[in-house]
């Protein structure tokens, strides 16, 4: 029982930090990101 909780908790914070990396490295979802700019906005 225990290690099911365990694995669950693992699998939700590498979803996080997928999310994170996904954010960081592909900000074009996000509102102050264009296309011509991507690359400019994030630094």
């Amino acid at each position: 029982m225990d290690t099911i909780k365990v694995v669950l908790e693992v699998l939700l914070l590498a979803v996080k930090l997928l999310a994170l990396l996904l954010q960081i490295f592909r900000p074009n979802k996000t509102k102050r990101t264009t296309h011509r700019g991507s690359r400019r906005a994030v630094r």
